[in-house]
C-alpha cells in the first residue's frame, strides 16, 4: 500500500492553483477552505479531505487519482460520469457553499430591510 506523502499532494495542489493563477484564498473559496487551510494543505501540514480533492478534480478537470496520489496523468482524460460518487460529493459540496453564500446575502438584505 503506498503511504500518503502529504508535502507531494500539496505540491500538486500548489501547481493546480498556480496554473489557475489564483490566490490562496480565492482558490480557497472554490474549493470551500480557508486560506489557512489551503498553505497547510500546500505545505504538506494536513492532508487533503476527499471533498476538497473532489471539488478540485471536478473544477479544474484534474484526474482524482493523480491529485491524491501522483498515479495516472494529471488531465481527466476519461469522460465525466455526471452520476459517480465524486462528481456527486463535488455537486454536493459546491451546492452547499453556494447556499451559504446565498444565506450570508439573504442576512444582509433582511438586516438592511429592518433598519
Amino acid at each position: 500500500m503506498q503511504t500518503l506523502d502529504l508535502k507531494t499532494i500539496g505540491a500538486r495542489i500548489r501547481g493546480v492553483r498556480e496554473e489557475q493563477n489564483l490566490t490562496q484564498e480565492d482558490f480557497g473559496k472554490v474549493v470551500g477552505v480557508n486560506m489557512k487551510t489551503i498553505s497547510l494543505l500546500e505545505n504538506g501540514h494536513r492532508k487533503p479531505s476527499q471533498e476538497v480533492l473532489s471539488i478540485i478534480s471536478s473544477k479544474y478537470n484534474i484526474n482524482l487519482d493523480w491529485v491524491s496520489t501522483g498515479n495516472g496523468e494529471r488531465i481527466s482524460n476519461k469522460k465525466s460520469d455526471p452520476k459517480s460518487i465524486d462528481n456527486l460529493l463535488a455537486k454536493i459540496t459546491t451546492l452547499e457553499l453556494d447556499l451559504a453564500q446565498m444565506r450570508a446575502i439573504m442576512e444582509q438584505i433582511l438586516r438592511k430591510l429592518s433598519d
